[in-house]
């Protein structure tokens, strides 16, 4: 397929997503996200916001940024502080009303299948990865993005590549490892 064959496919999914989100704010995005992973009370939703958003970011400046950017050499951490109860509980509560997350009896929050299916179209994961569809959904989601970002990197300038020619090789031979596997 043609570099221009993949771009124009993959606008349409960006175009999708960027839409999704306008109709989100960032803490209604961190809730989804934390409770994709399980139940959660207030407190502890405050606290895996402030957890999931500081190791977003921290992963950013140590793995993505070039030097000079605050990265891990020069030792810069994000520092977040987890969103405050005047902002939680209300934000809860439109996404009670709204169907992305319900209230359980013991008074823990729990994600909707609504609530699945905007992080899905937002993140491209299905939860549920144990269902055949949903696996083959998630190869497919992750070598499209792994394509668009090869793009992206074929057109960077080999000055801005020589900082992380370690992590290029090492990626080449994960993926050589992964042909090598579906080939044998």
């Amino acid at each position: 397929m043609s570099r221009s064959g993949i771009k124009q496919e993959n606008l349409k999914d960006i175009h999708d997503k960027i839409e999704e989100i306008k109709g989100l704010n960032s803490l209604k995005m961190w809730i989804l996200h934390v409770l994709e992973h399980g139940p959660k009370n207030g407190v502890e939703i405050m606290d895996a916001v402030g957890e999931h958003h500081n190791a977003f970011y921290n992963h950013i400046n140590e793995n993505i940024l070039p030097p000079g950017h605050g990265n891990k050499q020069e030792n810069v951490k994000w520092e977040f502080k987890k969103p405050l109860p005047g902002s939680v509980y209300p934000m809860l509560k439109k996404m009670v009303n709204e169907n992305l997350i319900i209230k359980q009896h013991d008074g823990r929050y729990n994600i909707t299948e609504g609530g699945l299916e905007i992080v899905y179209k937002i993140f491209g994961f299905p939860k549920d990865t144990n269902d055949e569809s949903n696996r083959e959904k998630a190869v497919k989601y992750a070598l499209s993005e792994i394509s668009v970002c090869i793009l992206y990197l074929e057109d960077v300038q080999k000055e801005q590549l020589v900082y992380h020619k370690d992590l290029i090789v090492s990626l080449v031979e994960r993926l050589k490892k992964i042909q090598d596997l579906i080939e044998s």
